[in-house]
C-alpha cells in the first residue's frame, strides 16, 4: 500500500503465458501511483491493473511505445475486474504501423470494465497514436450507429416513425455485417493456418471484403455503412489472437489514403460551387461559428471540470477540436438521404464548418499553443519542458525508439 513507481524506464519483458507487461499494480494494491515512467517494447504491454481488493490507483504521465506488441494483451490490461477507483490520464500511448496491440483490453471478467460499470475507472486527457490494427475495447459507441442510421432511413415529421424506419435498417446491418464479418474473419484464419495464403492475396481480400459487405447490406434494404463498420469488428474479433499482419493491410491503407485525398478534392470542388451560389449564407455562417466556438468550450469545458488537467491544458482541450474527413463524410451521408433543399442546407453548414475549422484551428493552433506554454512549446524539447509536472525529474523527455 501507499506505492509510488515513477522514473524507470522498463523494456523486453516477454509473455510466458500471461502477464509480460513492463509495470503491474496487483492485487491487494491501496493508494499506488504510476508516473512518469518510460515503457517501451513489452510483449505483454505497458501496464496490468488488477482488481481483486485493490483501490485508489492513478495512473499519469507516462510515455508506452511498442508495447503489447504481441497482441493478445493491452498496452493497458485489466484483469478480473478494476480497482475502484482507477484514474488514467495525461499518458501518451505510441503504437506503430502494423503492431498489434490493443490500447485497452479487459482479461478475464471484461464486463467489470465496461463503460457501465459506474464510479470505476476512468481514461481522460490522454494522447493515443494508434497507426496498428488492434481494436478499442469498449469504446465503439452505439450512438455513431444510430446517427448513421437515422442519417440514411430518409425523414419523417414524427419521432416514432422515422425510428420505425431507421431501426430494420439498422438491425440489417447488425446482422449482415456481423454475419459475413465473421464468416470472412473464420475463412481468412483457416487458410492462413494451413499456408493457404499469401500476404498479395490477402491484401486483395480485405479490399474486396467492404464492398460486398456494403453491396450485401443495400440488397437487403440494410444501411451499408453501419454493415461495414460491424464486419471489421466482427473480422478483427474472429481472427482472435492471430490479428492481421501489416502486410495484409498495406493495400488498404494505401487505397483509404488515396481515397481520403480524393475526398479532400471532391470537397473542394463542392465548395467553390456552393460558395458561388446566390444563397443565405447566414445561418450556415453562424452554425459553423457556434460549432467551432461555444457550442465545443462550453460542454467539453463542464466536463473537465473536476479532472486534474491544469488550466493551460483544460483551455487547449476545449479550444482545438478540429473538423476534416469525417465531418464531410457524414455531411455528405445527411445530404444524401435528405431530399432537394434541405439537402442543401447539410452541405452549406458542412462547408462552412470545415472550412472554418481550417481557419481557426489550423492558424489559430500554434498560436494558442505559444500563448499558453510559451514560445519555447513550438519545438519537441521546450513542449516536453513545459508539460513536466511538478515533481519530476528534469532530465530531458526520453525520445521515441525508431525499429
Amino acid at each position: 500500500m501507499n506505492t509510488l513507481v515513477q522514473f524507470n524506464e522498463v523494456s523486453g519483458t516477454q509473455l510466458h503465458g500471461t502477464d509480460g507487461q513492463g509495470f503491474d499494480v496487483d492485487m491487494g494494491s491501496t493508494n499506488t501511483r504510476v508516473q512518469y515512467n518510460y515503457s517501451h517494447d513489452n510483449e505483454g504491454g505497458f501496464l496490468l491493473l488488477m482488481g481483486g481488493y485493490s483501490s485508489d490507483v492513478v495512473v499519469r504521465d507516462n510515455l508506452s511505445v511498442n508495447d503489447a506488441w504481441g497482441g493478445q494483451k493491452g498496452v493497458i490490461t485489466f484483469s478480473w475486474g478494476v480497482p475502484a477507483p482507477v484514474r488514467i490520464y495525461n499518458n501518451t500511448i505510441v503504437i506503430p504501423s502494423g503492431s498489434p496491440a490493443k490500447p485497452i483490453y479487459c482479461d478475464g471478467d471484461a464486463g467489470a470494465c465496461a463503460p457501465s460499470t459506474p464510479g470505476q475507472w476512468w481514461f481522460t486527457n490522454n494522447i493515443v497514436d494508434n497507426r496498428g490494427t488492434g481494436e478499442y475495447t469498449y469504446l465503439v459507441s452505439p450512438l455513431l450507429l444510430g446517427a448513421l442510421a437515422f442519417a440514411s432511413a430518409g425523414t419523417t415529421g414524427d419521432a416514432g416513425r422515422a425510428f420505425a424506419v431507421a431501426a430494420p435498417a439498422g438491425l440489417i446491418a447488425l446482422l449482415v455485417g456481423g454475419a459475413l464479418g465473421a464468416i470472412i474473419g473464420a475463412l481468412t484464419r483457416f487458410a492462413d493456418d494451413r499456408g493457404w495464403t499469401e500476404p498479395q492475396s490477402m491484401r486483395i481480400a480485405f479490399i474486396a471484403t467492404p464492398l460486398i459487405v456494403f453491396a450485401a447490406a443495400v440488397l437487403l434494404h440494410g444501411n451499408g455503412f453501419v454493415a461495414v463498420f460491424v464486419a471489421g469488428v466482427a473480422i478483427r474479433l474472429t481472427r482472435g489472437d492471430k490479428g492481421i499482419d501489416r502486410a495484409e493491410l498495406s493495400l488498404l491503407e494505401d487505397v483509404s489514403w488515396v481515397t481520403n485525398l480524393l475526398l479532400w478534392l471532391a470537397f473542394g470542388f463542392a465548395a467553390v460551387v456552393l460558395l458561388s451560389e446566390t444563397y443565405n449564407w447566414w445561418p450556415a455562417i453562424v452554425l459553423a461559428l457556434v460549432a467551432l466556438t461555444i457550442g465545443r468550450i462550453v460542454p467539453v469545458g463542464l466536463a473537465l471540470i473536476g479532472s486534474e488537467a491544469t488550466r493551460s491544458e483544460r483551455i487547449f482541450v476545449a479550444v482545438m477540436g478540429p473538423r476534416g474527413a469525417a465531418s464531410i463524410v457524414f455531411g455528405l451521408i445527411a445530404a444524401n438521404a435528405l431530399p432537394g433543399e434541405e439537402g442543401f442546407l447539410v452541405l452549406a453548414a458542412t462547408c462552412m464548418v470545415v472550412l472554418g475549422s481550417v481557419a481557426i484551428h489550423g492558424v489559430g493552433g500554434p498560436l494558442l499553443i505559444r500563448r499558453l506554454w510559451g514560445e519555447s512549446a513550438g519545438t519537441l524539447d521546450g513542449a516536453a519542458a513545459q508539460t513536466t509536472r511538478p515533481g519530476a525529474r528534469e532530465d530531458p523527455a526520453p525520445r521515441v525508439p525508431t525499429r
